[in-house]
């Protein structure tokens, strides 16, 4: 249920990525896009960890039907994320100019305003999220999603359209403005939805004591003889801080950030990563003799178009992992089989994930023409469609990144994939300082990859410590096949463009691709509809 708000959250986005671009043109996104990895780079600082944390720790109270310390992880996370998001808006508004200066365009200052509320309202946000997760209900995650989107989509174009006039960056004021009120929408959702559902509880508690006190007191007297054995014979298994004791804020929030820290360093690779980018490619292309105006549009177009198109097939492994940490550590606290869960999370992943990797490598720039051709010219397309063509792969190597540091996290090795990041980060900066200067955007493009794939096979040879040969492509065969067939029929899209319009010609083809890849995956029954829903 999460993947799919999470691909119609990702369908918005991409619509309003499609008139926003063509109201902003290439330097907007590029200045949209120079900010935002700062936003993200200041979120995973706040709260990174903290969905998952949370998320870990709810789950394992839940586990032991410590409904108390559950609320008290939340609100005590709240708290936290609170006071420090409205530090670090203060922070911002103080160095907006500093930094703006630093990724070497003026015009980016203004916008930095803009995004100061949005930080408050989403550290509070992941704590909703990670709280719903912990109780394994995803519903409310994937709906504040939506909400999220469809908000940001209204408020974001017509605050853009309509400051666009003063200035390209009062354009990008605007667009941001736009994050800050979806920001607001979404909490707005998830704390209503949680007091209304704390309320119905309260309710019935009082309507269950009220009718049977007695033989209320009395199961519990009895399930608590019941249990007594089984929880002593299991007392030495379970965590000191999923038993039942009474905790104070500093040993709750002791308890999140021992969990959410190690995570929270590992959320911090990639924006900063991306700030880096920010940084690092407008000025080298800058210093190969690009003026600035052209780099920073060609930072747009790596960052802003082609990041779109590679962050949506994402959004099935986010979820993926998201439903698959808490479980691991509910599994794991009950003694229940934690490889099963991942072995069916990465045989939804690369039935889903196989075929978009396919369409990013093959077919590029119709996907482009498609989507930009309003807000593009035609020589930026084909910029975008080659830089696109060589990060293609980066989503399946982000996908197994997702999947098993949620598997390592569910476990307690938290550290392991921040330092696999770590290396895979230090790679992507020597990789494009030593490429862009001779291959320009491409260069950085190929460092991208270089960090995905590094960090990617890290993961893996660490994960098989502790849950065995689990991508084990054998088993997989079919799937592979099925996509491989996918791709052949997809690749014929140039002969029938011989025919027909270049974009008919691709829909047909992928069509047909999609089709076939249904029908044998049906035939062979390599993943089954059941165990996508399990």
């Amino acid at each position: 249920m999460l993947a799919l708000l999470g691909i119609a959250g990702k369908i918005i986005g991409m619509f309003y990525r499609l008139p926003l671009t063509n109201i902003l043109g290439a330097e907007g996104m590029g200045l949209y896009q120079m900010i935002f990895p700062v936003y993200s780079f200041i979120l995973a600082v706040l709260c990174g960890g903290l969905p998952a944390a949370i998320s870990k720790n709810v789950s394992e109270y839940t586990a032991m039907k410590d409904e108390s310390a559950a609320r008290q992880t939340l609100w005590s996370s709240l708290v936290v994320v609170t006071v420090s998001g409205a530090a670090i808006g203060v922070v911002l508004f103080l160095f907006k100019d500093k930094i703006a200066y630093l990724q070497g365009n003026d015009k980016a200052s203004v916008a930095y305003i803009s995004i100061i509320p949005a930080v408050v309202f989403s550290g509070m946000i992941s704590c909703f999220r990670g709280y719903f997760q912990g109780k394994q209900n995803l519903l409310p995650s994937g709906i504040s999603q939506i909400v999220e989107q469809v908000v940001k989509v209204g408020a974001g174009l017509f605050f853009a359209s309509v400051m666009i006039e003063r200035g390209v960056e009062y354009g990008v004021f605007g667009a941001l403005m736009g994050v800050s009120v979806s920001e607001a929408a979404a909490l707005s959702y998830l704390g209503i939805r949680f007091f209304v559902r704390a309320a119905k509880k309260r309710k019935s508690e009082e309507i269950s004591r009220s009718i049977v006190p007695v033989m209320a007191e009395a199961a519990a007297d009895t399930a608590c003889v019941a249990t007594n054995g089984s929880r002593a014979q299991n007392e030495s298994e379970i965590p000191q801080k999923a038993r039942r004791v009474k905790r104070n804020f500093v040993q709750t929030i002791k308890d999140v950030y021992s969990v959410a820290l190690p995570i929270t360093l590992g959320a911090l690779v990639l924006p900063v990563s991306q700030v880096v980018d920010s940084f690092l490619i407008v000025n080298l292309l800058v210093k190969s003799g690009t003026d600035v105006e052209l780099s920073t549009s060609l930072f747009g177009l790596m960052s802003g178009p082609v990041g779109s198109l590679l962050s949506m097939p994402t959004v099935i492994t986010v979820a993926l992992a998201t439903s698959l940490l808490p479980r691991i550590a509910y599994n794991k606290l009950k003694g229940g089989d934690i490889s099963q869960a991942a072995d069916k999370s990465i045989d939804v992943f690369l039935f889903a994930i196989l075929p978009c990797a396919a369409v990013f490598a093959i077919a590029p720039a119709p996907v482009l023409r498609i989507l930009y051709s309003r807000g593009l010219t035609e020589s930026e397309i084909g910029i975008a469609a080659t830089v696109l063509r060589v990060e293609s792969a980066d989503i399946l190597a982000l996908g197994m990144i997702q999947l098993t540091s949620a598997m390592l996290q569910g476990i307690g090795k938290a550290k392991i994939p921040v330092s696999n990041l770590v290396i895979g980060a230090v790679v992507k900066v020597a990789t494009t300082i030593a490429l862009l200067p001779v291959l320009g955007i491409v260069g950085a493009a190929i460092g991208n990859v270089a960090f995905y794939f590094v960090t990617c096979i890290s993961d893996v040879v660490c994960a098989k410590r502790y849950y065995g040969a689990f991508l084990n492509l054998k088993k997989r065969a079919k799937i592979i096949l099925c996509a491989l067939s996918f791709s052949a029929i997809l690749a014929l899209y140039p002969l029938l463009a011989m025919i027909m319009n270049e974009t008919l010609a691709f829909l047909c083809a992928a069509g047909a691709a999609s089709c076939a890849y249904v029908l044998l995956s049906v035939k062979t029954k390599c993943i089954l509809l059941r165990e996508m829903l399990q």
